[in-house]
């Protein structure tokens, strides 16, 4: 879930790339988008819940589009 920062993180808007390059690295991973115009999103960093069920669809999705024989 992505929530809008407005006036969050000592800066009211709108964002510019600089800005957004200038954030420090807090190290929790999170996502942060630039849109337009210049509207900051943050999505916080996937859990283990979110990991493992992207990894079990993408080896099932792997395994159905591998070639078959016979």
């Amino acid at each position: 879930m992505s929530v809008a920062a407005r006036g969050v993180l000592g800066h009211p808007g709108p964002w510019m790339v600089a800005d957004v390059e200038a954030l420090p690295d807090v190290g929790d991973h999170a996502r942060y988008e630039l849109l337009s115009p210049g509207v900051l999103t943050v999505s916080p960093a996937p859990g283990t819940a979110h990991q493992r069920a992207s990894r079990v669809l993408a080896n099932l999705l792997d395994e159905a589009a591998r070639p078959r024989r016979g």
